[in-house]
C-alpha cells in the first residue's frame, strides 16, 4: 500500500489551532516539525516550551511566503535536522500565491523527502453535520495532489469525529480507530 504523506485537513474547531496540537503531538514523538505560516496569536497557544524544544521544531516567521522558499526550506529541514513533518496552516491568511501549483510541489516534497505535510486550509463557512464537500475549502485546489482531505468536526452532541473526503488509498468515509490505531479499509 502506498505511504500516506500529503493530507489537507480542514476543520471547524474554533478554540484551538490544529496545526499546533499537531506539532504538541509529534513533538512527544521526537519528531522534527516545522510550522509555516503560524499566525502570532497561536504561539501562544503551545502548551509546550518553545526555547527548550528549538531543536525540535522550526516556526518559520515568513510573512512573505513563495512556493519556491517553502520548497528551499523543506530540502534544507530535510537535510540538515531530518525535518518529520512540514505544517502549513492556511486558516487564517491568504498567501498570494498558486494553490494547485504549491498542490503538486507539497505532493512532490512528501513522497521523494518520505515526510509528511500536513495543510490546513481555510473553510468558506462553518461544516453543517456531514457536510463535508470540498466545495467548502476555500482555495480547494490545494486538495488536488492530497492523498486524503479529512475533514475534522465537533458535531451537536460535542463528539469529534473525522471525515476522509477524498483518498487516494483507501475509501471515503469516518474514520474508525481501534485500540488507538487508525483503521483503513481497502478501497
Amino acid at each position: 500500500m502506498k505511504n500516506l504523506n500529503f493530507v489537507v485537513i480542514a476543520d471547524d474547531f474554533r478554540y484551538i489551532n490544529h496545526a499546533v496540537r499537531t506539532a504538541e503531538g509529534l513533538l512527544k514523538c521526537s519528531s522534527y516539525t516545522a510550522i509555516f505560516n503560524l499566525q502570532e496569536e497561536f504561539k501562544l497557544d503551545f502548551n509546550i516550551d518553545l526555547e527548550e524544544t528549538k531543536d525540535k521544531i522550526y516556526i518559520d516567521e515568513n510573512k512573505n511566503l513563495t512556493i519556491k522558499y517553502i520548497e528551499e526550506k523543506i530540502y534544507e529541514l530535510k537535510k540538515e535536522k531530518d525535518l518529520n513533518l512540514a505544517i502549513l496552516d492556511l486558516e487564517d491568511e491568504q498567501l498570494e500565491i498558486d494553490y494547485k501549483q504549491l498542490s503538486q510541489v507539497l505532493n512532490k516534497l512528501a513522497h521523494e523527502l518520505d515526510i509528511l505535510v500536513y495543510i490546513f486550509p481555510k473553510l468558506k463557512e462553518e461544516i453543517k453535520d456531514n457536510d463535508f464537500n470540498l466545495d467548502n475549502i476555500e482555495n480547494k485546489e490545494i486538495t488536488e495532489h492530497a492523498d486524503e482531505v479529512w475533514f475534522c468536526h465537533i458535531n451537536k452532541k460535542h463528539k469529534s469525529k473525522i471525515y476522509v473526503a477524498k483518498s487516494n488509498l483507501t475509501k471515503t468515509g469516518f474514520m474508525k480507530f481501534r485500540n488507538g490505531e487508525r483503521i483503513i479499509p481497502k478501497k
